[in-house]
């Protein structure tokens, strides 16, 4: 785990060298926690964290100030629906899913958009009360809502998305599917900033580089930086995301 701690105080030394370059602000962590404000909350809401969360909240910070899908709540923000809220969830009830069921709805993902009636009933059979066994990181906005770990049952210490749509939080790389525990989610998320995006491997044309490619939302920006010929390049593309709005 101490491993894990100085890769994590690297990459975010590396992220604040390179947004000092560019002149952007910095990642910004909220102070630690100490273990006696850990037990307390543990006491106060009858629950025990997830080990690599408690490490985080320990040594590394109680969230971040960072916005949108990179944001993560302090832990007593992680306990309420809204940010401007003041209702509790009662993260000390089961979390209605099991990993392996989580596993079940992403391969249904691929093939049947989403299997909102399975999600349903799963809920309806184990849900007693809104959001139950888990802790809201960040609002990730339309069509997923909200980014969640899981803080009770077979599930515990798993990232999912939850509210409107239910399934972990994973990656896929052709037949493997990788879900993520609490630290390699926050891995994940500093990768995603230190590594070049897909875009510019396409303008540097590092085209064997790209496997994932994904273009959907509202405008079509990124055609004033590569065409179709440029994507068709990419022969280890294995994803490639269009919106319903793109024309060809």
């Amino acid at each position: 785990m101490k491993a894990q701690i100085k890769a994590i105080q690297e990459k975010i030394r590396l992220i604040n060298h390179r947004r000092e370059q560019e002149d952007k602000e910095h990642y910004l962590l909220n102070p630690p926690l100490s273990e006696s404000e850990i037990i307390a909350f543990e006491k106060k809401y009858h629950i025990q964290l997830p080990k690599e969360y408690r490490v985080f909240l320990e040594y590394i910070g109680n969230g971040n100030q960072e916005k949108y899908h990179r944001h993560i709540n302090s832990l007593e923000d992680s306990v309420r629906f809204h940010y401007t809220d003041a209702t509790i969830l009662p993260i000390h009830l089961p979390f209605p899913f099991s990993q392996k069921t989580g596993l079940e709805i992403i391969e249904e993902l691929t093939f049947d958009f989403y299997p909102a009636q399975k999600v349903r009933n799963i809920l309806n059979h184990n849900q007693e009360g809104l959001l139950q066994g888990c802790l809201l990181l960040n609002y990730e906005g339309c069509g997923t809502s909200y980014m969640a770990l899981v803080a009770t049952g077979e599930a515990k210490g798993f990232i999912w998305h939850v509210e409107d749509m239910y399934h972990p939080f994973y990656t896929r790389r052709g037949k493997i599917i990788k879900c993520y525990t609490f630290l390699e989610w926050f891995h994940y998320l500093l990768d995603e900033e230190l590594a070049p995006s897909n875009m510019e491997l396409i303008q540097n044309k590092q085209y064997s580089k790209v496997t994932d490619l994904n273009l959907s939302g509202e405008s079509q920006e990124w055609r004033k930086n590569c065409t179709f010929e440029d994507i068709f390049k990419c022969e280890n593309l294995e994803s490639l995301e269009l919106s319903r709005n793109y024309t060809i």
